[in-house]
């Protein structure tokens, strides 16, 4: 299926806020996108799966988390509408995802195939830099995350949650919240009591 008019046009508005494309790198860019669904729970990319692909998530809510051997899963991340979706490290390396990507909710994409993401650098500079802020972002967003876990309170951690996921409190599993904040179920539902009442009050 080709790529909608509304979801592409959202895709070059987060395009352009970093680097003003041509008109003619954005019609190349639409003549390689390709519109994906995924119901609730299906993944976008499994943990062991060399990726074929990056999206541009227009619709609904994803989730990457990790599998342990006894088959327990932590999240690392959340991603929202709007949002550009690379398994960057798997992508660079041509080598197996470490993680699972998966639809929360029903997701609409726009993907491309990651084998499209070199050869644009060489067509415009502005590829360049917003691959580069793209990439910066993710690495902040990381080393965000990783400074909230050492150094934040459990309360302090979901409230971020919070903030940056309103629609996901009430919406996914507990358990799942409690993985990515970093804190049993039994102590999630005594944050959720305590969030929730300092909100009333």
């Amino acid at each position: 299926m080709t790529a909608g008019t509304d979801d592409f046009a959202a895709l070059a508005a987060v395009l352009g806020g970093i680097a003003m494309l041509p008109d003619q790198e954005l019609a190349h860019l639409r003549g390689h996108a390709e519109v994906r669904t995924f119901h609730a729970g299906q993944a976008l990319l499994d943990m062991g799966e060399v990726p074929t692909r990056c999206w541009f998530l227009a619709s609904g809510f994803l989730r990457f988390f990790y599998i342990t051997e006894s088959g327990r899963e932590y999240n690392k991340a959340f991603s929202r509408p709007g949002e550009i979706v690379v398994p960057l490290s798997a992508m660079l390396t041509g080598t197996a995802n470490t993680f699972v990507i998966a639809a929360i909710t029903d997701v609409r994409t726009l993907a491309f195939p990651v084998s499209l993401v070199p050869t644009l650098y060489s067509r415009h500079p502005a590829w360049e830099r917003i691959g580069r802020v793209l990439a910066e972002q993710m690495a902040m967003r990381k080393e965000t995350r990783e400074r909230e876990l050492l150094l934040d309170s459990a309360l302090t951690r979901f409230r971020r949650f919070a903030e940056r996921y309103p629609e996901l409190v009430d919406w996914i599993p507990q358990r799942q919240i409690a993985s990515y904040i970093g804190v049993t179920e039994q102590a999630l539902s005594r944050l959720l009591r305590e969030w929730r009442g300092q909100r009333t009050s």
